[in-house]
């Protein structure tokens, strides 16, 4: 067995104190490779905070609805709810963030993530860069 490093069985285990040191490390080397595996799922898992936040919620309301007894079809729609609040969600936490930088940072950053919308509107066009950023 490659994966788990244990060996294709050419060395072999021939008296009882050979098969319970080569028992012992199997099991250490199962555990080890567990704790390998379980590490790179974790960073995997946190690489997307976003993600693991809607799944948490749609288990929340997975909970809840049994907890309740909600209909199919309400279940249904709470689930698309908390689907669709991802980008509120992501809204959130930027705004969140950027609530920290100092008040030209914050200006700067609003004014270079608005401004393909904010210039398409005419009023905007003739604005002063103050007047855009307090916008």
């Amino acid at each position: 067995m490659t994966i788990t490093s244990i060996g294709y069985g050419d060395i072999i285990p021939t008296r009882m104190a050979e098969h319970i040191v080569c028992t012992c490390l199997m099991v250490v080397s199962a555990i080890f490779w567990a704790y390998i595996i379980g590490s790179a799922c974790s960073v995997l898992s946190s690489l997307d905070p976003e993600t693991a936040e809607i799944e948490s919620r749609l288990d929340t309301v997975n909970r809840m609805a049994n907890d309740q007894a909600v209909s199919a079809q309400l279940r249904v729609r709470l689930r698309a709810y908390v689907r669709e609040s991802r980008s509120h969600l992501a809204f959130r936490r930027f705004k969140d963030i950027s609530d920290e930088f100092s008040p030209q940072i914050r200006g700067a950053l609003a004014q270079e993530v608005s401004s393909k919308w904010l210039m398409q509107v005419p009023y905007f066009t003739s604005g002063s860069t103050e007047f855009l950023a307090d916008v």
